[in-house]
């Protein structure tokens, strides 16, 4: 291939390269199964299934950077009784709200990668693989490990953690 296709596809990978090398670890770069920053791949939500909406969940994001000398990957070793999945469709946009084991409502931050969805009038929260935590109006079918109560009572559940890129660096 010669002409303008050929030259802005070396253009792009020129430039790729380019800032690669530069260190652009603050800037989050997209790859099949997560995000880099820093050497660190973050998982990102499962895709939504056909007909699917998004809900909105109160689940962390990727950091812009991670310092160097930082070993990520690990959960404190805490547990989160089941909770039941209710949504209030009357608030714009529909609000979830997680209720323990005695009926009362506990807030829950969820980890990165985790994501909410209404699949044919059910909502459900899911893992990057799209696997079911919990679903509406049932007892979450995944262990809420890892986590921690931070600010206000909430637990931070701890379901995923990021990866190196490259396994070997340290």
């Amino acid at each position: 291939m010669t002409g303008p296709g050929r030259r802005s596809r070396w253009l792009v990978l020129v430039l790729a390269v380019g800032l690669s090398s530069i260190g652009c670890g603050a800037v989050p770069l997209p790859i099949a199964d997560g995000v880099v920053v820093n050497g660190w791949v973050f998982p990102t939500p499962a895709p939504l299934p056909e007909g699917a909406t998004a809900l909105p969940l109160a689940a962390d994001l990727p950091p812009p950077s991670v310092p160097d000398g930082i070993e990520l990957g690990a959960c404190p070793l805490a547990l989160h009784e089941p909770v039941t999945l209710q949504v209030d469709r009357a608030a714009r946009p529909p609000v979830l709200h997680f209720l323990g084991t005695d009926g009362r409502e506990v807030g829950l931050q969820w980890s990165i990668g985790v994501s909410a969805r209404e699949v044919g009038g059910v909502a459900e929260v899911v893992m990057p693989d799209g696997s079911l935590i919990v679903r509406e109006g049932e007892e979450s079918v995944m262990d809420l490990g890892g986590g921690f109560f931070g600010v206000g009572d909430v637990f931070s559940v701890c379901l995923t953690t990021p990866r190196r890129l490259d396994p070997g660096a340290t």
